[in-house]
């Protein structure tokens, strides 16, 4: 599986950065905005994507019914 070295920076809490292709984003308070990215652009062309949070690696998999499962 092909994954992008470096993600995106989140959207920060005062603006909203939208994805490419992405519907626009609802109006809420600038404070309410929370990081969000589609499946795709994690999981790229494959089925599993790997997450590193700080020393643990996580696994994010794509199930045959189209569920997301995170394991550490």
């Amino acid at each position: 599986m092909s994954m992008p070295s470096v993600l995106p920076p989140p959207a920060h809490a005062r603006e909203a950065v939208p994805l490419p292709g992405a519907a626009p984003a609802p109006s809420v308070e600038s404070s309410a905005i929370t990081p969000c990215w589609p499946s795709e652009v994690l999981l790229g062309d494959g089925i599993e994507a790997h997450i590193r949070h700080g020393d643990a690696l996580y696994r994010l998999r794509l199930t045959r019914q189209g569920k997301l499962i995170l394991t550490k």
